[in-house]
């Protein structure tokens, strides 16, 4: 699984995002939830864990040698939310985010 975040901001508020993923269909692609959840929003650790959440609905993941689609289901949610600590330290709750 892979996945990738392009955002636009101003400070708190996300204007536009787009987050694609790998590894979690037949095909690489680009998440609408996330952006639906987000966009035009002041970001807050909620959001983002509804935005992660938004994002596991639109993926059909399969299981293979490589991971079961429950482990593909979860590495997606952690690059989310990793994503978002790693973009926005001084909003996010780590902590609350990686239980």
């Amino acid at each position: 699984s892979g996945a990738a975040v392009e955002h636009s901001a101003s400070g708190p508020v996300i204007r536009k995002l787009r987050i694609s993923a790998g590894g979690v269909g037949p095909v690489p692609m680009v998440l609408a939830n996330p952006a639906r959840i987000l966009e035009g929003q002041v970001l807050t650790t909620s959001l983002v864990v509804a935005a992660a959440d938004g994002a596991l609905a639109e993926i059909n993941p399969i299981s293979d040698v490589r991971g079961s689609a429950e482990y593909r289901r979860e590495a997606l949610r952690r690059l989310i939310l990793a994503h978002f600590i790693k973009l926005f330290p001084h909003i996010i709750d780590e902590e609350v985010l990686l239980k």
